[in-house]
Formats: C-alpha cells, structure tokens, sequence
C-alpha cells in the first residue's frame, strides 16, 4: 500500500467532489487543486528519486495517520472560505476623503518601497540571485545597508507595511473597476503596482517560495471578483496575468538554475532545473510521514511560532543557526518543508497541534469569516489565505515576529478604515456606480 498514492487519491476525489458540486473554479475548489497537485509532485519526487529519502518505495513505507491529519487539518483552514458568498459581499464605494487619502498615501508608500526594490534586485541581478539565496539564508547577510535614514525606512518598514495594507489596495482597485467606469488605467495600475514589492523582494532574496505566493495571490483576488467584473476588464486582467505568469515563470527558472550550480559545487548533486521545481513543490508531504511523524524529541509548545514572546536568544540572529538550534532540541531538519500540520505538530505535539488549529480558526472564523459580508474583513480573508492556506502547503505561515508585526498593522488598519469609512450599500453584483 503506497501511502502517496493514498494521499493523492484522497485530495484528488475532494477536488473533484466541489468541482462537480460547486460547477466553477472558485476560491475553494482552488485549494483543493493546489493541493492536489502538491500531493502528486510529491508522488513524483519519490518515484523519480528525486526526494532526499532517494526511495522510490518510500510510500510503502510511511503510516497514513500523518496524511490522514493532514488532509483533516486542510478541511478545516479551508472551511471558512467555503461559506464565503461573493455575491453578498458588499463593495463600500468610500467618499469620504481621508480615506481618498490613505488610499493615495498607501499608493505612494507602494511605488516608493517598488523603486527601491527594483533597484535592489537590478544590483542583484550583477551578483546572481543564487547568491543572494546564499547570503540571506546562510550567511543571515543583509545585501542591502543603507546609510541614508529614509531609503532604510522604505527598505525596512515600508515594506512591512506593504505586507500589511495589500488587500486594502487590491479592495479598493477592484471595487473601483466593478463600480466605476472612469479611471480604469489607473486601478489598474494599483493592482499591478500591489504586488511589485513582493515579487521584487522575492528576487533580490532568491527565493523561489515568494514567487510561487505571489502567483497564488494573483489567482486569488482574480477568482474572488472575477464574477462581478466587466467583461473588457476581465479580459485586460487575465492579458496582463497571463504575462505575469510568464515573467514569473522564467526567473523561477534562473533562480533555480543559480541555486542549482552552487548545490552542485558543494555536493555534487546532478539535477535539472524541472527536477528541482518538481521537488520543491512535492517534497513537503513525504517529508511529513519521512522526517517528522514520530521523530519529535522535544515539542517547542510555542517558542518557535512565537519568538518575540517566548523565544530562546539562544537560537541566533541567522536563519541557519535557528535551525541548527531546533534540529538540535526536536530532531527534526528544519530546514526541510514540513506542511502546516507537520508544523503544528512539531510545536505542541499530537493532539497539541488539533487544539492549536482549532482555537486559531475558530478565532479568524468568529472575528473575521463571520462578517465576510462587510468588505473592510477583506484585507483580512486575504491575509489569512496567505499565510494559513498557501504557505500551509510547505509549513506554517503565521509565525516570527514580522509576521506577527504585519498583522497588527493590518488590523489597527481595518479598524481606522472602518470608523473613517461612509458606506454606501453598493453589492458587487449591483449596477451601481460610485464615485472617487
């Protein structure tokens, strides 16, 4: 019995499941096919022997109870995003004009962090992106130290309220496009300019793990409001994706070939650039039942998901001498991708891990998911796809004190916008216009 085929099997049936139930990709049946597809690169990686394991019947060899909690654990992240109804949603068209300007302001913080960025990864691009990959994550190196104050601060902060005020952007752009018929180019360009930062700080890191969320990201607001969209509008958003994609695709490439010349040169490893991807993205869910399930010496119970409040400064400053440190006290290799339940697992344990998953979102459901027909919890949804959903698929998302940091912004944002904002009951399917 091989557990991976099993697993594919179990994601594979669920897909097509909300598939044939729900009739048309939505966010749901979305997940459920980036995690199909995970599931067989996984497979693959094995049977090819391109998983560090190096056996090709590893499957036969794992116990189903990690991919059973598994599979458990990715119904209930994603459950409250089933019972979202986009079509109640209703968009607020805002005329108040301190949030006109917070909107603008937001704009400038955006194109100011995207220039700085751009200029970072163009410095890169002389260095190789491999090498940056190296520098940051070995060497805990900052590439980039400013003298000057202000270029710091957008490096720094601004970025991290970029993060942070993302979804506001996106909300307001295509609320903006659904609503109103003027000024589409520069929505537009809001959207664009939304996912600049992200994607330019993926480069100039090397990190081929932002590029895939940035993409996932793209595909989330598209299929959120793509219902509701002009039909011109829809068009110009899947010409300019489509693109995006393409753009995306040839610097994971690179990247990827970068990193693998200087992997060769350390250990020798001969691999291609489709056998590198293939097990990035697929080696998460043997990891799970290979190097995790059953190996934990010591559960952190929190220090690692929350070092601001409980970490160890023994762990170090540097990505690499944290995981030497909790490799050392876990036995676990932290440096392998490990799934959100693997994570949970490893942090408190068994059923630690299922009272942890289940205190968290029924929090985001009860504070965020129960009053998703209000768009202000928009940002919010979109912060919670990001770093439960999607970087569930190599571990958990939600944590470090960046993290933690952005999500504080974020909320102290909604709650700002909600007391400036005047509503105008507008639904997304409405006919209505609104004005800026």
């Amino acid at each position: 019995m091989d557990v991976l085929l099993i697993n594919i099997l179990l994601y594979f049936f669920t897909m097509l499941y909300f598939f044939i139930r729900q009739k048309s990709l939505n966010i749901y049946t979305a997940i459920w096919t980036l995690y199909t597809f995970v599931a067989i690169f996984g497979y693959v990686s094995v049977k090819q022997r391109l998983h560090y394991s190096g056996d090709p019947n590893l499957g036969e060899s794992l116990s189903l109870v990690p991919y059973i909690c598994l599979y458990i654990t990715t119904f209930v992240l994603s459950w409250p995003i089933r019972k979202i109804d986009v079509s109640k949603i209703k968009i607020d068209v805002i005329h108040s004009k301190i949030f006109k300007y917070l909107i603008l302001l937001l704009a400038c913080v955006f194109l100011a962090v995207s220039l700085v960025k751009i200029g970072e990864v163009s410095t890169i691009m002389s260095i190789g992106l491999g090498e940056a990959y190296e520098s940051a994550h070995n060497d805990g190196a900052k590439l980039f130290q400013y003298s000057n104050p202000f270029l710091k601060v957008i490096s720094s902060w601004g970025m991290t309220l970029c993060i942070a005020s993302q979804g506001f952007l996106l909300l307001y752009s295509f609320s903006m496009l659904i609503h109103q018929e003027k000024k589409k180019w520069l929505y537009l360009f809001f959207i664009v300019l939304s996912f600049i930062p992200g994607i330019c700080s993926a480069l100039s890191n090397g990190s081929k793990g932002g590029l895939f969320f940035s993409a996932w990201d793209m595909i989330f607001v598209y299929i959120f409001f793509k219902d509701s969209l002009p039909y011109s509008v829809k068009k110009l958003l899947t010409v300019v994706g489509l693109f995006g994609f393409a753009v995306l695709i040839s610097y994971v490439v690179v990247i990827t070939s970068e990193r693998n010349s200087l992997s060769k040169i350390k250990a020798n490893r001969q691999e291609s650039e489709i056998e590198t991807i293939v097990r990035y993205l697929g080696e998460a869910m043997p990891n799970l039942g290979w190097n995790i399930y059953e190996r934990v010496k010591k559960h952190p119970n929190g220090e690692r998901f929350y070092p601001e409040l409980l970490g160890d400064p023994a762990r170090g400053s540097k990505l690499v001498d944290e995981f030497y440190y909790y490799r050392q006290s876990t036995g676990i290799n932290m440096a392998l991708f490990r799934t959100f339940w693997g994570d949970c697992y490893i942090e408190f344990g068994f059923w630690g891990s299922f009272l942890y998953i289940i205190l968290m979102v029924s929090l985001w459901d009860i504070f965020v998911f129960s009053h998703y027909r209000d768009p202000i919890r928009f940002p919010l949804i979109y912060y919670y796809y990001h770093f439960f959903i999607i970087w569930g698929v190599f571990s958990h998302g939600f944590t470090g004190q960046r993290t933690h940091v952005c999500f504080i912004y974020l909320v102290l944002l909604c709650v700002c916008v909600k007391k400036l904002s005047k509503k105008r009951s507008l639904r997304i399917g409405s006919d209505g216009k609104g004005e800026v």
